[in-house]
């Protein structure tokens, strides 16, 4: 994994999911991830990271991943901006990570399925 190579124009995002059981990497379709994963946007400056998951009803739940002294205040909102500036995510600064930083939460997720406990989840609106 190389998030040091995100630019934010030609190369701008990273995903990371389990295979489907009985599966291998092969037999899926490009550019589709599972129902779970972890993902981001951004540059390997400043960069999302999102997580989905199943939870025990069997509903998707995304969230923003944030530090853990994020401050989910008014007016405390940065950019994180892509494809040459033509997309943007509106994220609280804990939320904005760099590429040292997010690769260590993508080792965790790869090693266990989740990102490190310590880290603070926002959901975000699926439906809007």
């Amino acid at each position: 994994m190389n998030l040091d190579a995100l630019d934010g124009e030609r190369t701008w995002s990273y995903a990371l999911w389990p295979l489907p059981n009985g599966q291998r990497m092969k037999d899926l379709e490009p550019f589709v991830t599972g129902d779970q994963f972890l993902q981001s946007a951004g540059t390997a400056g400043a960069m999302s990271i999102e997580l989905r998951e199943i939870d025990g009803d069997g509903h998707a739940r995304q969230f923003a991943i944030g530090r853990p002294d994020t401050y989910y205040g008014a007016g405390h909102v940065e950019a994180v901006v892509w494809s040459a500036g033509v997309h943007a995510l509106h994220l609280f600064p804990g939320e904005v990570f760099g590429a040292d930083e997010a690769a260590a939460i993508y080792f965790s997720y790869y090693s266990s399925g989740t990102v490190p406990a310590a880290y603070r989840r926002r959901e975000l609106d699926q439906n809007s």
